[in-house]
C-alpha cells in the first residue's frame, strides 16, 4: 500500500498554532462573561447585521482612500487604518455567523449596503477579497464594558486582556496588544460618527423588559441572515470550548501535531474515496479548521484551492446527531477508513477527541478549567463515544470558491445545512 502524506513546510499562509491559542482565548474570555452560554438578545442581532457590518463596510470603503481624501471628502478625522475591534456581544455573533463561510459572503454580497462603493480607487490595504467578505481585523478581538461597581465579570477576565478606563467604568479590550487598543478605539470614534444616538456597548437590560430575553417571531426571522440560522448556530458553537479545554490543547507539540493532521485531512478531499464523502475532523483538526477561516476568510479560501485544486473546503456544523446510524456517526466510520487507507494510521488522537457532554457547572461563567481529565459517568449521554469519536463539523461537497477576485461570484451549495427542528 502506498502511504500518502502531507507536505513538510506548511502550505498554510497563516500562523494557525499561534492563532489557535488566541482563539482559545477569544472563547474564554467570552464565556468569562456570560455571553456564549445564554440565547443573544434581539438587540445584539439588530447591532450586528444593522449596525456593525455597515460600519465594517464602511470602514472598508474609507480604506480605498487615502487618509488625505478621507479626511477632506469624508469628513472621518480621527478614523485610521489600523483595524475594527467589535463590542463583545457583536463579536461573539459575527464568529459564529462567520464559521459558516459560504452563507455569509453570499449574505455580505446580496446586501447592497455592505457593497464597496469605490472599488476604482482601492489601495493596497484592502483586496478584493476583503471588500466581499468582510473579514475581522484583527480577528479573535473584542472590547467589552464595566461598570466600576461590577468587577465580577471582570475579573472573570481580565487575565488575558488590556484594561482602560473610560468614564464610569472599564474597557476590557482582547488580545492584550496595543494594535488591538488602537483598532478597539478606532471602531469606537467610527461608530460614534456613523450612529451618534447609539450606544457602542450593549446596555444593561432593564430587568422589567421581557422584550430584552424574549425573542419574537420577527425577532427569530431577523436573526436568519440570508437564511442561515444564526440563533442556532450559537447554541451549537456554546460548547465547543469545552472540547477544546482538554489538557493537552495547551501543548505546543499538540497543537504542531494538530496542524499537520489539519493538512492531512484537508489531502483526504483530494482522494479518489474522499471527494464525495462527508469527512468528520477530530476536535484537534476541527480547532485548527475553525481557527483558519475565523483567522481571514479569504487567505483560507485560497490556501483551500492551492491545496485542493481550486476548491474551497466548506464547513457544516448542523450535524449534531452522534446515535447509531446517523449521519454524523457513519460520516465518521468512513473518514476513519479513508484516513487508515491514505495514511496507514488510526484515525485518534489522545486528548483531541469528544469529551462528552459539558458538566453543568460549565454553564456558569466562572466556570474553572482545570488541567485534568473531565470525570466520566456512565449514565450519561453518549457517554460511550467519549475519547472514540471526533467532531460534530462536517464537509459538504463544494465545487466553487467564494472570494477569488478573478472569477465570478457563484452562489452554491450553502456551507451551513440548517439542523432539523426537535
Amino acid at each position: 500500500m502506498k502511504v500518502a502524506t502531507a507536505k513538510t513546510t506548511s502550505p498554510f499562509s497563516l500562523d494557525l498554532v499561534s492563532l489557535s491559542k488566541s482563539h482559545r482565548d477569544f472563547l474564554k474570555t467570552l464565556h468569562g462573561l456570560g455571553i456564549t452560554q445564554s440565547v443573544p438578545s434581539s438587540e445584539s442581532v439588530r447591532r450586528y447585521l444593522d449596525l456593525w457590518l455597515p460600519l465594517v463596510a464602511e470602514y472598508n470603503n474609507l480604506c480605498c482612500y487615502s487618509l488625505e481624501k478621507v479626511d477632506k471628502e469624508k469628513g472621518a478625522i480621527g478614523v485610521e487604518l489600523v483595524g475594527l475591534v467589535p463590542p463583545s456581544d457583536v463579536a461573539w455573533l459575527w464568529h459564529c455567523h462567520r464559521l459558516a463561510p459560504r452563507m455569509y459572503v453570499e449574505y455580505i454580497h446580496n446586501q447592497p449596503r455592505l457593497a464597496t462603493k469605490h472599488e476604482e480607487s482601492k489601495t493596497e490595504e484592502i483586496s478584493v477579497a476583503e471588500t466581499k467578505t468582510l473579514e475581522a481585523d484583527p480577528p479573535f478581538a473584542l472590547q467589552h464594558y464595566h461598570c466600576k461597581d461590577n468587577n465580577t465579570e471582570y475579573d472573570e477576565a481580565k487575565s488575558t486582556g488590556i484594561v482602560e478606563e473610560k468614564g464610569e467604568g472599564k474597557v476590557l479590550i482582547l488580545p492584550h496588544t496595543a494594535s488591538t487598543a488602537a483598532a478597539a478605539t478606532n471602531a469606537r470614534v467610527l461608530w460614534e460618527k456613523m450612529y451618534p444616538s447609539e450606544s457602542f456597548f450593549l446596555p444593561l437590560p432593564d430587568p422589567n423588559d421581557k422584550s430584552c430575553v424574549t425573542l419574537t417571531i420577527q425577532d427569530e426571522e431577523k436573526a436568519n441572515p440570508g437564511g442561515f440560522n444564526l440563533l442556532g448556530s450559537t447554541l451549537r458553537q456554546k460548547d465547543f470550548l469545552w472540547q477544546i479545554s482538554g489538557p493537552n490543547f495547551d501543548k505546543p507539540t499538540f497543537l504542531a501535531d494538530g496542524l499537520e493532521n489539519y493538512h492531512k485531512f484537508l489531502i483526504l478531499r483530494t482522494t479518489p474515496n474522499g471527494q464525495n464523502q462527508i469527512i468528520v475532523p477530530t476536535y484537534q483538526i476541527d480547532l485548527m479548521w475553525h481557527t483558519h477561516m475565523l483567522s481571514h476568510l479569504g487567505k483560507y479560501d485560497s490556501d483551500c484551492r492551492h491545496i485542493l485544486d481550486g476548491k474551497t473546503l466548506h464547513h457544516d456544523d448542523s450535524l449534531t446527531d452522534r446515535s447509531e446510524g446517523s449521519v454524523l456517526n457513519v460520516a465518521f466510520d468512513a473518514t476513519k477508513k479513508i484516513w487508515w487507507d491514505t495514511y496507514g494510521e488510526e484515525y485518534r488522537v489522545d486528548g483531541g477527541m469528544y469529551r462528552g457532554e459539558p458538566p453543568a457547572a460549565f454553564k456558569n461563567p466562572h466556570f474553572v478549567f482545570q488541567h485534568k481529565p473531565p470525570s466520566v459517568t456512565t449514565d450519561g449521554p453518549n457517554c460511550h463515544l467519549i475519547g472514540n469519536v471526533g467532531a460534530s463539523s462536517t464537509t459538504p461537497a463544494s465545487e466553487t470558491s467564494w472570494t477569488d477576485p478573478n472569477q465570478d461570484y457563484a452562489p452554491g451549495t450553502p456551507a451551513f445545512i440548517a439542523a432539523a427542528e426537535k
